[in-house]
């Protein structure tokens, strides 16, 4: 299995040892997310949070998420909108104090640790309770194989792709939700 579930070393960009979480499709987006991340989680290690925030890449102020969500954005037609909450995101992180940024950046390099660690792949196989896949159909982040591929290693999911709507569908879409609501009131409650 390919996709965000399953890490697979490749060499990229004349990068060694970088993990290509996302093969298929080469949506590029989640490339930047490896590239480089690997680096940098060691640097926590070999010179501190502190050090290691000094040479974080450039453009992530706050979060990663600012390097991967432009593509997204774009699809959707919102990219001037992001790109303006990310100049003022700029500039209200600078109110925040250096030592609670430095605090946030070193939890999500090790929460993205973590997700480079584990092949979910065993794990999804064994899921045993009704399961809900929900994917949006413009997704630019996960191509929609990637939810066709969970849900058929999943033995009990159901697959629902959601018309013209893109990543994060939950709570970016009234439709995404309403599937989910309907889906958990479906299910047999075992304590009643």
């Amino acid at each position: 299995m390919t996709g965000p579930y399953r890490r697979k070393p490749v060499p990229y960009a004349s990068i060694n040892n970088t993990n290509l979480y996302y093969e298929k499709g080469g949506t590029g987006a989640p490339v930047i997310f490896v590239h480089g991340v690997r680096e940098h989680i060691a640097l926590l290690d070999q010179v501190g949070p502190e050090r290691a925030f000094e040479q974080r890449p450039a453009g992530v102020e706050a979060t990663y998420y600012s390097l991967w969500q432009p593509r997204e954005e774009k699809a959707r037609g919102r990219l001037p909108a992001f790109l303006a909450h990310e100049e003022w995101v700029k500039e209200q992180v600078q109110h925040i104090p250096t030592a609670r940024r430095v605090q946030y950046y070193a939890a999500e390099l090790r929460g993205m640790q973590a997700y480079t660690q584990r092949d979910l792949y065993s794990d999804a196989r064994q899921i045993t309770c009704p399961t809900l896949v929900l994917h949006g159909s413009d997704d630019r982040m996960d191509p929609l194989s990637y939810g066709v591929e969970l849900a058929q290693t999943i033995p009990t999911a159901q697959l629902h792709v959601v018309p013209n709507v893109a990543h994060s569908l939950i709570h970016r879409s009234e439709v995404g939700r309403k599937i989910a609501i309907e889906y958990i009131l479906k299910q047999p409650c075992p304590l009643t």
